[in-house]
């Protein structure tokens, strides 16, 4: 595997690890998803010349997953 496509996964796993985390019903984990989602798109918009995946990919993951959902989840907020 070349550098870019490990970098390309390693991504992918990071975008997934923090969306099992923004499932999770302990609100601190779903504090570190959110972290760990918005390093994610600011690694990706940050450093345009090592761009991993593009924005279109990380919106429409966004869509699948759900993840506005999940964030806003009166059930999960404590509210």
């Amino acid at each position: 595997m070349n550098k870019d496509d490990r970098e390309k996964q390693t991504e992918i796993i990071r975008l997934e690890l923090a969306n099992k985390c923004l499932r999770s019903t302990y609100l601190e984990r779903r504090i570190a998803g959110i972290k760990d989602l918005n390093t994610v798109i600011k690694n990706n918009t940050l450093y345009m010349s090592s761009k991993t995946f593009t924005n279109e990919y990380l919106i429409d993951w966004m869509v699948t997953n759900e993840v506005i959902v999940t964030i806003w989840d009166a059930r999960k907020t404590h509210a």
